[in-house]
């Protein structure tokens, strides 16, 4: 028995292994700084701790506070208690409270996509100790997390991983009272899991034998009360629907929604036919008939709604928006899984399956480090610059549909990492990509080592001087540990392939 096997199966190892697991690969995975929508949260959430200004004073005096405090409200919620309660602990210690806070606001995101790997595999694969169910599981989980854009919740973010992980343990809870406070937290997050919560219930509910008995109106009757309820700080808040949708920039011309839907599937750059091809071939094997169209279905009115907004990708490889309800196929993973079973029943077919999902999901593994939606910052120079991500620039719009080139070819995800990856290994310093000139030099990375060798690589000021002359010193135990966890990830990756093919 091997860890992997060990992590998951061994009780009297299980806890120490785990902790040990969770942890280690969030602090690895996470970015290490916050610098975006997350850091316009943790600041008014700090601000607001430091403010003598009652709730409702402090959030209707300033326009930006109560933008946050309507979009925002997990993510506001979630810095507030991670302020709070290192606030107690500096009573006693006396650190860099604003540092470390922003730092587990950001490492908590991370932490979150690390756990919905953990408990993916858990829900999907068998109680009893089956060596090959695991690595089968384990073989689809990590293609799937790895595979896809969704690589990118790792780097701690997007709240959308926290979104992932509830709908995930939703899947695993059958019945409404349990379900309920995640329910209210995911449309605290976006309000529009209205739509995909509905679908969901309706899939696992509904009886196709006796169509119209009662119980298949649940479903409805427990989404009139989730809106119902969402909707009840219009009381004490004034016209929140109205600012949400003013918020949203919503555009209902028939021309642009059907020109975004045209983009959402077939854009070479971003469209879901291409950037999806790993989830779509797991989902189709895993079809599970009448159930698993009704929530096609209703992604379908999920797609067109996001199909409204120009900026539908949410500047994330393979749309965050989207790939946050991924775990509502949950099902199709688990039978995706009974596909490739032992049998003799079409064995190359299960080969050229498991090649297919193999190949891809190895051009996809550079995501890790280099992101085609940073392509902006790379082009400008901005970690060279000090440059804020979110930084005025009058030649950039980013409610234009083509903001970042998504008719480009290279410009995928998949095509985009490795290409940059490449010139990296080659060393070639000016390059183009996607239609953009960019630097070597400017192309940062997204993990936590690779970022503190970036930094101390081009001497940039992010850090003092003390801190860059121990990475510095260090330099060659850093890279020695993210060689061997990376290289641990894809053995552990290439010995489950391996042992599927052998077995079969």
């Amino acid at each position: 028995m091997n860890l992997i096997q060990r992590i998951f199966y061994n009780q009297n190892v299980k806890i120490p292994f785990l902790v040990i697991f969770l942890f280690y690969f969030s602090f690895f995975f996470f970015r290490g700084r916050i610098g975006g929508d997350d850091l316009q949260s943790f600041n008014v959430a700090f601000n607001f701790l430091n403010s003598d200004l009652s709730f409702f004073e402090f959030f209707s005096i300033d326009q930006e506070n109560s933008f946050v405090l309507i979009h925002r409200k997990i993510w506001l919620l979630q810095d507030f208690l991670i302020i709070k309660f290192l606030s107690f602990f500096n009573i006693f210690l006396n650190f860099n409270l604003i540092f470390w806070s922003k730092y587990f606001a950001g490492f908590i995101v991370t932490f979150y996509t690390v756990l919905s790997f953990y408990l993916l595999i858990i829900f999907i694969k068998k109680t009893k100790t089956d060596y090959y169910d695991f690595y089968i599981t384990f073989f689809i989980v990590f293609s799937i997390f790895f595979g896809s854009g969704l690589v990118s919740f790792f780097s701690g973010q997007y709240i959308e991983s926290l979104a992932f992980l509830l709908f995930l343990i939703k899947y695993k809870y059958k019945n409404y009272s349990k379900n309920f406070f995640l329910d209210i937290m995911l449309i605290n997050i976006k309000p529009y899991y209205l739509l995909i919560i509905l679908g969901f219930e309706i899939s696992r509910r509904i009886n196709f034998e006796k169509f119209y008995n009662f119980k298949n109106f649940f479903p409805f009757i427990y989404i009139s009360i989730l809106t119902f309820i969402f909707f009840l700080p219009n009381l004490f808040l004034g016209h929140q629907f109205t600012k949400l949708v003013m918020g949203f920039n919503i555009n209902l011309n028939l021309d642009f929604i059907l020109f975004n839907l045209f983009l959402f599937f077939f854009s070479p750059g971003q469209g879901i036919i291409f950037t999806w091809t790993v989830l779509i071939i797991i989902i189709l094997l895993g079809y599970n008939e009448k159930r698993t169209l009704i929530k096609i279905f209703f992604v379908g009115i999920f797609i067109i709604f996001l199909c409204t907004f120009s900026y539908w990708n949410g500047f994330s490889p393979g749309n965050r928006y989207l790939l946050s309800i991924l775990p509502i196929f949950t099902e199709e993973f688990k039978n995706c899984k009974n596909y490739f079973k032992l049998s003799k029943k079409k064995p190359n077919i299960k080969i050229i399956s498991l090649y297919l999902l193999s190949i891809l999901t190895f051009l996809n593994l550079p995501t890790i480090e280099y992101r085609n939606t940073s392509l902006h910052e790379y082009e400008k120079n901005s970690a060279l610059k000090f440059l804020d991500k979110n930084y005025v620039n009058p030649d950039i719009d980013d409610t234009n549909i083509f903001f970042l080139p998504l008719d480009k070819i290279d410009f995928h995800n998949s095509i985009f990492s490795t290409k940059v990856l490449i010139n990296k290994i080659i060393k070639k310093e000016n390059f183009k990509i996607a239609g953009r000139d960019v630097n070597l030099n400017a192309i940062y990375p997204m993990t936590s080592i690779g970022r503190l060798i970036y930094i101390q690589k081009n001497n940039l000021g992010y850090l003092t001087d003390d801190l860059l002359k121990k990475i510095e010193k260090f330099s060659e135990i850093l890279i020695a540990i993210y060689l061997i966890t990376l290289f641990s990830i894809i053995f552990s990756y290439l010995f489950s392939i391996n042992y599927i093919i052998k077995k079969n």
